[in-house]
């Protein structure tokens, strides 16, 4: 299947990293490279001076997905909410769960 992956969701960019990670038989992928971050989740941030991008981690299973981030970098809470649907104000400083 031929993708033009700069028009993919966040959801089908996730959906092509689970292929992956099926193929290779992983139940985790960590990944912290903040421009591969930054393009997967489709956000963008101001942590590094002339970057695009904000300082995270995320880590995806066969069902989740996990981005950690500071949430005091985030500027519209009800945004946030609605892209990530499970919101829980208990897990924002460590992580916010993707599905």
């Amino acid at each position: 299947m031929d993708y033009s992956l700069e028009q993919l969701t966040r959801q089908e960019k996730v959906a092509l990293v689970r292929e992956e990670m099926l193929k290779l038989n992983a139940s985790h992928y960590l990944l912290s490279s903040l421009d591969d971050i930054a393009w997967l989740m489709n956000l963008r941030g101001t942590d590094v001076e002339y970057n695009p991008v904000f300082y995270s981690h995320v880590i995806i299973t066969p069902d989740e997905e996990h981005l950690y981030i500071n949430p005091h970098k985030l500027t519209s809470v009800i945004t946030f909410r609605e892209m990530w649907k499970t919101y829980r104000p208990e897990l924002v400083l460590h992580s916010i769960r993707t599905r």
